[in-house]
């Protein structure tokens, strides 16, 4: 039988509690929205003496390896950055169920530690030596003033790159066109939305959209990150256009705000 994330989840608890220098641990990720399903991560934060993230990250790898050894391993974040993170896949458990780890200094500002509810969900505290999965909530109007900067960066680029896609259609190279109706329509776009309907996440790119969307918004936008080819995307590109100066005027009205 595969090994299963509660066998995980216990086995890393075992070992790092007892380590002087592991301050807290968490499950975040689906676990901390009450969505968990059969493709959901392990996704773990651990807290740590600033000396002790190499050490981490060793406890971790060996814990793991007497269990089932490390089929793939991958430093996304060094531990000489400010938020160090690998992920993990064993050979031994089911292949979507990824561990992801990050370990982050007690130094660490607590903003920077994923606990923020708003964006990252209620963590599931597998221990805490200290209250150090507290967290401040953010300040409502410096990050108000930051989504209406964003909307006026988004505006900018829309204005001068919006037409990059179809000047790829007309030369027909498709794979460019792909690329710059992504990056200069369809981001743009999603990340104004997110700002209207969810914008302690506006920069969450698509993930997560079935939650955070309402379902009509959601479906429209969907529909147009899908395209047959070239003539396709020049009609949705004028589509998605037309929706983003409405989003600009709407937003720039009534500027987002938080609480």
């Amino acid at each position: 039988m595969p090994l299963n994330r509660a066998a995980l989840r216990a086995h890393l608890d075992q070992a790092l509690r007892p380590q002087p220098w592991a301050l807290a641990f968490w499950e975040g990720g689906s676990a901390a929205f009450g969505r968990l399903d059969a493709f959901s991560d392990l996704d773990l934060g651990l807290i740590v003496e600033d000396h002790a993230v190499s050490e981490a990250f060793a406890r971790v790898e060996a814990a793991l390896s007497t269990l089932s050894p490390i089929a793939d391993r991958w430093v996304a974040a060094a531990d000489t950055d400010p938020k160090p993170q690998r992920y993990y896949r064993t050979r031994d458990t089911d292949p979507h169920l990824l561990i992801d780890l990050g370990v982050f200094p007690v130094s660490t500002p607590t903003t920077e530690r994923f606990l923020e509810p708003r964006r990252h969900g209620h963590a599931d505290v597998i221990f805490d030596k200290g209250d150090h999965t507290q967290t401040a909530p953010p300040d409502p109007v410096a990050f108000t003033q930051h989504l209406a900067s964003r909307v006026r960066f988004l505006r900018d680029r829309v204005a001068l790159l919006r037409d990059l896609p179809l000047k790829a259609a007309r030369r027909g190279e498709a794979a460019e066109a792909l690329l710059f109706y992504q990056a200069f329509c369809l981001r743009p776009l999603t990340e104004l939305l997110r700002i209207q309907h969810d914008p302690w996440r506006h920069d969450f790119d698509v993930r997560y959209l079935r939650y955070d969307l309402p379902a009509p918004v959601r479906e429209r936008l969907w529909r147009l990150y899908f395209v047959s080819d070239l003539d396709a995307l020049v009609a949705h590109h004028a589509e998605a256009q037309s929706w983003l100066q409405a989003l600009f005027a709407e937003l720039e009205a009534a500027p987002p705000g938080v609480s």
